[in-house]
């Protein structure tokens, strides 16, 4: 890269005798630096992308319709199965924000009590409190490891307090406080490398931190409106951020300029979340749609008319991109076909949705609620328990049968029994025994007898 990398040189185009003045702000030489670091970690994920997607294309296009039919039809119907697992009270005040860690065995939840708690997953236990906002969180992020297995270690939170607080897992004080923004931090975002992070705020501004130094490098502005959601590509060449005016920008990290203007929700875009192919990105706004942009035409792709309040979260499965989870105010979470945006199911709550996330395999949901409760989904919980209860119907029928069998064989027998022992008992006597039966017919027994005199004297109760 060159020495003047990021830096507007005009010289060679001014006129003889003429001032010229650079038409922006000259950063530090540490944003320097880490844009250069952006760029070589960004350029080779990209070619490995790139090569997998090429590779998967020529495996579907070996594929018959038939097979890629079938294939897709057992995906959509396994999505289906998604059903409650576990459910945790997460604070003491409605939960605002929660996050699954790369490593799939915990999960962070953000409450309005101020404080931050951590749990193992799936079990949902093992609760771990960090506190150390003087106001509500707003939202966390995971530092991402170098690998998915290896157990978290570190996170970040945003909060109203205008704070960003980085945190240990080994200690329940904030090992670093980064202090910049004017306003209430909405959102905040690690880039893939992990050196760096992003926050969002509503003093107009996102910045870029070194999590290493706690040092800001980059304020950026661009926005009209108050800066809310925020999201890294998987390459960790793009980022993206929305404002309360609709407005989605996606900007260059190893320039710093804007690569392009995303415009069509008709109110505050609350989320956004980039698809793993790194061409497509989702967005959830306050106009109750989620939206799918493509970003080699920077435009449209899709309008999902989503839920019946507002969306505010929209994700990605991680790994594959094989459906697109939505969250909303309308007590629902649904899963989408990213292909068609047909819906596959609904995960219904009791309370209004304020967050999501998934695990980095897909295999699990989590959402967080107004109810201060948060959830866990995972596929065929319980599902599995239910189809290990039923019995197959012709087992029924079988049973049903045999049973019906065995009784009427045990009726016959007695039949037979009976009618023997009274050809024994009657012999010749047949008269004498119907003159018998008639007698005993005209006897009435004294306690039937009631005196009227005395029925007389019982209330309603005692007849």
């Amino acid at each position: 890269l060159p020495e003047n990398f990021g830096m507007a040189d005009t010289s060679a185009r001014a006129e003889p005798g003429r001032q010229t003045e650079r038409f922006f702000t000259e950063g530090p030489a540490e944003l320097q630096a880490a844009r250069e670091l952006m760029a070589r970690f960004s350029i080779p994920r990209a070619k490995a992308r790139l090569e997998a997607e090429k590779a998967r294309f020529q495996r579907e296009r070996a594929k018959t319709r038939t097979m890629r039919d079938r294939e897709r039809k057992e995906a959509t119907d396994n999505l289906k199965r998604f059903t409650i697992h576990g459910s945790e009270v997460g604070g003491e005040r409605p939960l605002h924000c929660i996050a699954v860690s790369p490593s799939s065995g915990h999960v962070l939840v953000g409450s309005w009590d101020c404080g931050v708690s951590c749990w193992t997953l799936p079990a949902l236990s093992g609760a771990k409190s960090f506190r150390g906002h003087a106001n509500r969180v707003c939202g966390l992020a995971w530092r991402p490891q170098e690998g998915p297995a290896q157990p978290p270690t570190s996170f970040a939170s945003a909060s109203a307090d205008c704070t960003v607080r980085l945190w240990d897992m080994d200690s329940n004080a904030p090992v670093q406080t980064l202090e910049g923004h004017l306003e209430c931090v909405n959102k905040v975002a690690y880039h893939p490398c992990g050196h760096f992070l992003g926050s969002t705020s509503n003093d107009l501004t996102w910045r870029l931190w070194d999590v290493s130094t706690g040092k800001c490098l980059q304020e950026q502005r661009g926005h009209s409106r108050e800066v809310y959601a925020i999201d890294f590509q998987p390459d960790g060449s793009l980022c993206g951020t929305t404002d309360f005016s609709g407005i989605v920008r996606v900007w260059d990290t190893r320039t710093g300029r804007t690569a392009m203007v995303l415009q069509g929700h008709a109110k505050e875009v609350l989320s956004c979340c980039f698809a793993s192919n790194g061409y497509q990105m989702a967005t959830g706004s306050s106009d109750n749609t989620a939206k799918v942009w493509d970003l080699r035409k920077k435009k449209n792709l899709y309008t999902i008319a989503a839920h019946s309040s507002i969306v505010n979260c929209v994700r990605y499965e991680p790994s594959q991109g094989q459906y697109l989870l939505s969250s909303s105010h309308d007590q629902t979470s649904k899963l989408w076909d990213p292909k068609t945006f047909q819906l596959l199911t609904v995960l219904p709550h009791h309370s209004r949705v304020m967050g999501a996330d998934l695990s980095s395999d897909g295999q699990s949901i989590v959402t967080c609620c107004y109810d201060r409760t948060f959830h866990l989904w995972r596929k065929g919980a319980l599902a599995e328990f239910k189809e290990s209860l039923k019995i197959p119907v012709s087992m029924l029928l079988q049973k049903a049968l045999s049973a019906a069998e065995a009784a009427m064989r045990s009726g016959m027998g007695d039949a037979r029994r009976d009618s023997a022992m009274e050809a024994d008992e009657g012999g010749g006597g047949g008269e004498s025994g119907a003159m018998e039966e008639d007698q005993d017919d005209d006897v009435v027994d004294e306690d039937d007898v009631v005196d009227e005199d005395a029925e007389d004297g019982m209330d309603e109760d005692e007849k």
